[in-house]
């Protein structure tokens, strides 16, 4: 059912949802990080193909292999995060339905109900294949953008936020969430 004042959506959240989100939410604040750190170890890799510059980058060797490791570490700590959550949100797994109004959000699960004001919600952020409401900064209702029907649907649905949420708390996509 689907009208100005209702938006129904049907849907199971998927391991990939849950993987999307925690690189969303891992590299929102840490992407420039980490290129910073590729283009050291890139510039030291490169220095050390020059002649005479090896007793200079010597010293940097390992600080670089460091650098490698922290951010082998940043890049597969969000998967192994998404999995560890996914198996403990096994309510979360099964067929959800969720009903979104002018006033509020509902949503059963396999087991569980729930109902939210819109005013509840801390922020609301886009990515390019999921919505986020967030009501904690680190906890997300996350909302997948293939339980929508068509792109009406979800813009009576953007409609409905837009109008609940403060403007500040609306985040516009970023760099991450273009990938996410």
């Amino acid at each position: 059912m689907e009208n100005d004042s209702v938006v129904e959506l049907r849907g199971t959240l998927l391991l990939t949802d849950m993987v999307r989100f925690q690189y969303f939410h891992s590299f929102r604040r840490s992407w420039l990080l980490a290129a910073i750190v590729v283009c050291l170890v890139v510039g030291l890799a490169l220095a050390a193909i020059v002649p005479g510059t090896r007793q200079v980058i010597g010293p940097g060797v390992p600080c670089a292999l460091l650098l490698l490791l922290w951010f082998a570490a940043l890049t597969f700590a969000p998967y192994l995060n998404a999995r560890k959550q996914y198996a403990a949100l096994d309510r979360m797994r099964g067929p959800l339905a969720l009903t979104y109004t002018m006033e509020g959000f509902s949503g059963t699960a396999p087991g569980t109900t729930w109902t939210n004001a819109w005013g509840n919600l801390k922020f609301l952020r886009e990515t390019k294949s999921l919505f986020l409401l967030y009501q904690l900064p680190n906890y997300a209702l996350i909302v997948p953008k293939r339980f929508f029907e068509s792109p009406v649907q979800m813009e009576t649905w953007r409609r409905m936020a837009s109008r609940g949420i403060a403007p500040k708390g609306i985040d516009k996509s970023g760099l991450v969430a273009r990938w996410c």
